[in-house]
């Protein structure tokens, strides 16, 4: 193969713009330019040698780009107290850039919650038959009504700044909601949304199988999330009007399966599409 320009290797016959050769007295007029074009009519034949690539990008500019970190955390059975101090704790590390996005999976002993709206005559039992029934009564700082949780719900907090994340909250709940339906497809279950409420349902909204229920801080920070029943004892949400909805049920995985499924492989398969939902890398796993 003959030199080209400035010693470097080049094929021994250059071509112009429609394939045709170009004479030793063009290449030199042309400076010995291998891109040099001499504009002919007809068909260009095929090229017979190698060619310089022209290239108006870079291998960086078609990279895709690196999915967002969360932490995952499991704090396994957690009284609902310590998990409310353990999520403000994590929410203001984040707000002052001192600690990374967070998801906190856990469940709780049985404990029904107050949400900031809601009406107290939705708890159907005194406070003393609850403490008798070994049921914990706890105000808290999220959205919503009233909500039961009991060991065999999954219950997912996640800890996230949300601008990096949409930015829009009313999209980030849209955002939990298909992570749980995505969840229950995986089991042959349609979960469904309802106009005007927040949570999963099914049977035609007839039945809620997941509560949803969400804090945003002052500085953009989400905390609290989803319950969803996996295989929890479903006698206690007889003790309230869940959600502070009357008229509707709630279920659970179990009750709709016939069986109840693992938790921890409903767990693998929910962690699985809220990484998918909210484009983003989950890990390293922290107990």
């Amino acid at each position: 193969m003959a030199a080209g320009p400035a010693g470097t290797a080049g094929p021994s016959c250059w071509k112009g713009s429609k394939g045709e050769a170009l004479a030793p007295g063009e290449r030199e007029r042309a400076g010995g330019d291998p891109l040099a074009i001499r504009r002919v009519a007809g068909t260009p034949p095929a090229r017979t040698g190698p060619r310089p690539a022209r290239r108006w990008y870079t291998a960086r500019m078609i990279t895709t780009p690196a999915l967002r970190n969360v932490r995952l955390v499991r704090a396994g059975l957690t009284p609902y107290a310590e998990a409310l101090a353990l999520q403000r704790r994590l929410a203001a590390a984040r707000s002052a850039g001192q600690a990374p996005d967070t998801l906190l999976l856990l469940e709780h002993p049985p404990t029904i919650t107050l949400g900031v709206r809601a009406d107290p005559a939705n708890v159907l039992l005194p406070p003393d038959e609850l403490a008798a029934r070994g049921v914990a009564l706890v105000p808290t700082d999220r959205g919503g009504d009233v909500t039961y949780h009991a060991p065999g719900q999954l219950v997912g907090y996640p800890i996230l700044k949300l601008a990096q994340h949409g930015g829009d909250l009313g999209r980030y709940v849209r955002g939990l909601e298909q992570v749980i339906i995505e969840t229950l497809a995986d089991y042959g279950l349609s979960g469904e949304r309802v106009p005007g409420l927040t949570g999963v349902w099914v049977d035609g909204g007839r039945a809620k199988v997941c509560a949803i229920g969400v804090r945003l801080s002052a500085a953009g920070v989400t905390s609290h999330g989803f319950a969803l029943n996996v295989c929890p004892d479903m006698a206690g949400f007889g003790m309230i009007v869940p959600g502070g909805i009357a008229g509707r049920a709630v279920t659970s995985l179990e009750e709709l399966l016939g069986a109840a499924p693992p938790v921890a492989a409903v767990e693998a398969r929910l962690l699985a599409h809220f990484a998918a939902v909210f484009a983003v890398a989950l890990g390293p796993t922290e107990a």
